[in-house]
């Protein structure tokens, strides 16, 4: 074969010298950009509840107190992230998480600069770093906060009598006047049917039913009943819910872009929270209306599964955030929703089968969980998110 001329031969050399020059230029300006490939395929706005969870399992609140927390969390996320940028969500969120734990502000710090750095964000640390749009919804939710009656001050009278919520401990009772707050959609005077008058057929059936599910408790049952048992020092019922949103609906985010992922997550897990908060608000006004004996308060034979919650039984906390946020799911996520009709009843019946809760709590928690996401469904104007 012929060999080309000399020339042509140096040509070719400096053109290989070139190309290389150039892939090497290129591959170094694709690690030097700010925009990059490998951006966690994963909610910013989840990670940002997770730190939430975190927080609210040291910090230990009361479950009302612990939802109420969620919500500013969740709300300023969205809220911000419809307004401005991924950047301006974080600091949002944060800034509430900062508030509800102060003592944590050093470990949030560091939270919030390992999120900003996975994420390639913008970091912000004071509010003359993001837009005006979203100072105005930092300060709206600030304000909310200051005034929406979570600090308001029980007067320590606890009703006493046959049938009555018996204080077995040297503290009060978990916040007695959280239906009172402040709620985000639903009514504060939502009504329910009395629990059964003492010593009626009814309430003797009650007391026996409890009696006969507790006594049939099975291993599978203790499982079920601690999986969403939510005591102060766990993520609490609300993280439980949040923690089933995600585990259900991951697979079905939007896989084209991690930004409308975490945009439509994050409405979600918003709506979830403002419903479990006001659920558990409408749930607290009928308990401390009535101050309702537990099961094993009011007759003997009940092996109860775990410590009475320290609070009246009538209605169910668990039934009625539940159905709530089941009958909110069905219409943001419909998909799933015979896996969150699931998820509510088998809840519901834990409490029973755990002997804490006479099944007239939950049927009339569940009745009220449905009142109160009907309320929010229509009021916020939900629809199908995914």
């Amino acid at each position: 074969m012929k060999k080309p001329p000399a020339k042509q031969r140096k040509i070719s050399a400096l053109d290989c010298s070139l190309g290389l020059t150039f892939l090497l230029v290129a591959l170094g300006l694709l690690f030097l950009l700010p925009e990059r490939t490998n951006v966690p395929d994963y909610p910013l706005s989840r990670r940002v509840l997770e730190v939430a969870e975190r927080e609210i399992r040291a910090s230990k609140p009361a479950p009302t107190e612990s939802a109420r927390q969620y919500a500013y969390i969740a709300a300023a996320y969205a809220d911000s992230l419809k307004t401005g940028d991924q950047s301006q969500a974080l600091y949002a969120g944060f800034v509430f998480i900062k508030q509800f734990n102060p003592k944590s502000t050093t470990q949030l710090d560091q939270d919030q600069k390992q999120l900003v750095k996975t994420y390639h964000l913008r970091g912000i640390t004071g509010d003359s770093g993001v837009s005006g749009g979203v100072r105005t919804i930092v300060g709206d939710y600030r304000t909310r906060n200051q005034s929406d009656g979570h600090d308001l001050i029980w007067d320590g009278v606890t009703p006493v009598g046959p049938g009555k919520w018996v204080k077995t401990k040297p503290i009060d009772p978990f916040t007695p006047r959280a239906g009172e707050w402040r709620r985000w959609y639903a009514s504060a005077d939502i009504a329910v049917t009395p629990p059964p008058v003492l010593g009626s057929p009814e309430d003797l059936n009650e007391i026996a039913t409890v009696r006969q599910a507790s006594a049939g408790r099975t291993g599978e049952d203790v499982n079920i009943i601690n999986f969403w048992g939510g005591t102060p020092g766990t993520n609490t019922p609300s993280g439980i819910w949040q923690d089933q949103l995600y585990k259900t609906i991951a697979a079905d985010l939007p896989k084209h872009s991690q930004k409308k992922a975490d945009a439509t997550y994050a409405d979600i897990q918003k709506q979830l929270a403002l419903t479990l908060s006001d659920a558990f608000m409408a749930c607290w006004k009928v308990k401390f209306t009535y101050w309702t004996a537990r099961p094993d308060m009011r007759t003997g034979g009940i092996i109860t599964a775990m410590p009475d919650p320290y609070f009246p039984g009538y209605v169910s906390g668990h039934s009625t955030i539940s159905k709530a946020a089941s009958d909110v799911l069905s219409v943001l996520v419909p998909e799933h929703a015979t896996a969150w009709e699931a998820m509510a009843v088998e809840a519901r019946n834990s409490r029973l089968v755990a002997g804490i809760h006479f099944d007239v709590d939950n049927r009339v928690g569940f009745t009220l969980g449905t009142e109160v996401a009907r309320q929010i469904i229509e009021k916020a104007q939900l629809a199908r998110e995914l």
